[in-house]
């Protein structure tokens, strides 16, 4: 759920609470990365969701997953881009238990993104069609 309406509204129409999607989780790490990273301030960020990733709130894979996503783009708007790979890399592990053809466009499209900056235009043009086929033809 994204807000407050979205709850209200998902309990209104499923007051018995069956097959209740589970909220995502942040830490307190977590948010204090997302400021650094809308400064452009991406080393502190890396270092809060470094903390974020081994904080006690943290322990689902797709709020890894998530985190590990941002390190990545951390990464990748440094310039570093094979440590933006290895994150993207345990991001990509990670999604095997909850894969979705979201989730696969949001790996996909970075991957693209590294494999443009290595100077393989083939392999990322068609890595950013793939990413693209499958966020089309998710909900």
């Amino acid at each position: 759920m994204s807000n407050a309406r979205d709850e209200r509204d998902w309990l209104q129409n499923n007051p018995d609470g069956e097959n209740r999607v589970p909220e995502k989780v942040y830490s307190p790490a977590e948010e204090v990365g997302d400021m650094h990273f809308s400064s452009e301030n991406f080393t502190p960020a890396i270092e809060y969701f470094h903390k974020a990733l081994e904080s006690a709130e943290i322990s689902a894979d797709p709020d890894k997953f998530r985190i590990l996503l941002k390190i990545c783009d951390c990464h990748r708007q440094k310039g570093n881009y094979d440590l933006a790979q290895e994150s993207l890399d345990a991001a990509s592990e990670l999604s095997a238990s909850f894969e979705s053809d979201e989730v696969l466009s949001k790996v996909e499209y970075r991957r693209a993104y590294l494999l443009l900056t290595r100077g393989h235009y083939d392999d990322a043009l068609r890595t950013s069609f793939n990413a693209y086929r499958k966020l089309k033809n998710s909900d």
